[in-house]
């Protein structure tokens, strides 16, 4: 797709013998570097402008109050003064400043026109429409009174409790800090208990469907004989319960066996996380320059769909006399490249917070002497901008054209839902396989990148050698993706339910004054996800990118004549491991002779 040498200006692989000699006078991610995937860069740099364009044709030809305001049967906005007329249209272009309500006078909004009050028989909706106060339209109408009396009580809530739900964000906040100094002093405790309990509950869970099953086939013939069957069935579908539960109980067990020594690697990682972001703590401020941004490129993205959905000339309709917006083919396709355009720059941002974390976590792997760290996330960030932006843009162009396409199946499937059955189920089949997909390629793009912050990598070259080393190390991925994941999820939840504890405590006390006490409760919830997420997502990269580090510290070093760049928990492990395989080894050449 890119090529591994024809986009990069040099290639990195010419400036080395081997890569013993990269690691024996490695210190830090490869400085002697040169720009990767350029033409990707063009083409990400090409679509900005495209986007330009198009906004700019949008921003002369669409008027938002078309949609915010409404527009009549005849061109004309309500609540401004319409200048332009509409050929053939006399009643066009006339000042509606004084009439700000849109009235519609049927069901579908299909016959409209413009006054300053509701008539008679109709009802007002939020959105500045006056809709009929009949069937059908009377459950629509409720619901968005309904709707909109919530709304106010809603606010009115969280004015009251403004000042709780600062405390709450607070204690967020304390308790995301707390958890991360557990992680870093306490993981293996954390761990090992955690695997404890699940391994616990699946047992009494087990045991209790068994004990269930037996009190049941104890009682059955004391039972009344109204419906033998029935009473039969009941205790067969307790028996299959427990086997099914007995089944994942020995699986689980089982599993936990088999890799308990991954489970061992799982939590060193997350220990050396720790040390990593304790050198490092400025790598928590990353998910907030992110999330400016994306919110940043979201409200410019909705603002410029309301330039697009309301852009094109207003025209007469001759066979019902009615004007309407027409658009030409550049407007009818501009939507479609709008959306694209969310989905790519979203994820480019995101994947530029990935790699400014890998490049800093894989410096202070690869820095033998952690004391001498100068400055390892402003360098990474450097190098992303001066690089490796091509790069960023080719693996979130990825991403975005799955969503794309999964936008556009979903469209197909609603517009064919009601006439062709069969093909909206083949079209929910295909939303399935590339939602699985789209994990996947997410995956492996997080790895890739990886690679492009450590070696410099084109992002094709990257993706390859970062597939093959989770091949070589799959049963370590699945330790890392199913413990870790695990552990960062339960943290989250520790949390969101500790944060949702103290802000009961701190609200009841204004109870008798509050419309709905969850409200603040689950705005609060909210927050303490978002402030929990943002620190423990960069915890999550960090495990990831020294996994990387660490698969590629033991495929290129023995630890004897080219010393490993890993910490002494880690080495433990490893020596451990070595151990064992030689133990194996040694028990298999017993059985032999």
């Amino acid at each position: 797709c890119c090529g591994d040498e024809g986009s990069k200006v040099h290639s990195s692989d010419e400036r080395r013998t081997s890569a013993v000699d990269v690691f024996v006078e490695y210190n830090g991610p490869v400085k002697d570097r040169s720009c990767t995937d350029v033409l990707w860069l063009l083409v990400f740099i090409a679509f900005c402008v495209a986007l330009a364009y198009i906004l700019a044709i949008a921003v002369l030809r669409g008027d938002p109050l078309r949609i915010v305001n409404g527009m009549d049967n005849y061109g004309n906005t309500c609540g401004v003064r319409n200048e332009d007329k509409v050929p053939d249209v006399p009643l066009s272009g006339k000042d509606m400043t004084n009439l700000s309500l849109l009235v519609l006078q049927d069901a579908v909004g299909y016959k409209r026109y413009c006054s300053d009050r509701c008539p008679s028989g109709y009802v007002l909706t939020p959105f500045r429409r006056c809709v009929l106060n009949n069937h059908p339209i009377t459950i629509a109408s409720q619901a968005i009174n309904i709707s909109s009396s919530f709304f106010e009580e809603a606010a009115e809530d969280l004015s009251v409790c403004w000042r709780e739900l600062i405390y709450m964000c607070l204690i967020a906040l304390g308790l995301t800090i707390v958890v991360l100094i557990l992680m870093r002093f306490f993981t293996g405790l954390i761990v090992w208990l955690i695997l404890f309990v699940i391994s616990l509950a699946c047992v009494g869970c087990t045991a209790y469907l068994w004990f269930l099953w037996y009190v049941k086939r104890r009682d059955y013939p004391k039972l009344p004989d109204d419906d033998p069957r029935k009473h039969s069935n009941e205790v067969s579908y307790w028996l299959y319960g427990a086997i099914a539960a007995t089944v994942v109980t020995v699986i689980i067990l089982l599993i936990i066996l088999v890799m308990r020594k991954r489970i061992q690697l799982t939590a060193a990682l997350f220990g050396e996380a720790g040390k990593a972001l304790t050198a490092m703590p400025l790598l928590f401020f990353q998910p907030t320059w992110t999330l400016i941004f994306l919110c940043v490129v979201v409200l410019g993205w909705i603002a410029g769909m309301l330039y697009i959905s309301t852009a094109g000339h207003p025209a007469l309709e001759r066979a019902t006399g009615l004007v309407y917006l027409k658009k030409d083919s550049l407007l009818l396709v501009a939507p479609w490249f709008h959306l694209m355009a969310l989905y790519w720059l979203t994820q480019f941002i995101v994947s530029c917070q990935y790699v400014v974390i890998a490049g800093s976590t894989a410096t202070w792997y690869f820095t033998r002497n952690k004391s001498e760290l100068d400055s390892p996330i402003s360098t990474s960030l450097y190098y992303l901008v001066r690089y490796h932006l091509g790069s960023v843009a080719l693996g979130s162009f990825l991403v975005a054209l799955v969503k794309l396409i999964r936008a556009i199946l979903n469209f197909l499937e609603k517009q064919l839902k009601t006439r062709f059955e069969s093909c909206t189920f083949l079209l929910k089949m295909c939303q399935c396989c590339l939602c699985c997909f789209e994990k996947f390629l997410k995956f492996l793009n997080r790895n890739a990148y990886i690679l492009v912050a450590i070696h410099g990598y084109s992002f094709c070259k990257a993706a390859r050698e970062a597939f093959t080393l989770l091949t070589k190390n799959c049963l370590r991925v699945a330790a890392i993706n199913s413990v870790g994941d695990f552990i960062i999820f339960m943290a989250k939840v520790g949390v969101i339910v500790g944060t949702g504890f103290a802000g009961y405590e701190l609200i009841k006390l204004k109870v008798e004054v509050l419309h709905y006490i969850w409200v603040p409760l689950v705005v609060g919830g909210i927050f303490a996800f978002l402030i929990s997420h943002c620190f423990l997502s960069v915890y999550e990269m960090t495990i990831d990118t020294l996994f990387l580090c660490f698969c590629e510290d033991c495929e290129t070093n023995d630890g004897v004549t080219r010393p490993y760049f890993m910490s002494a928990n880690l080495m433990a492990f490893v020596k451990n491991s070595e151990r064992a395989i030689r133990a194996d080894s040694k028990r298999k050449q017993g059985n032999d002779t």
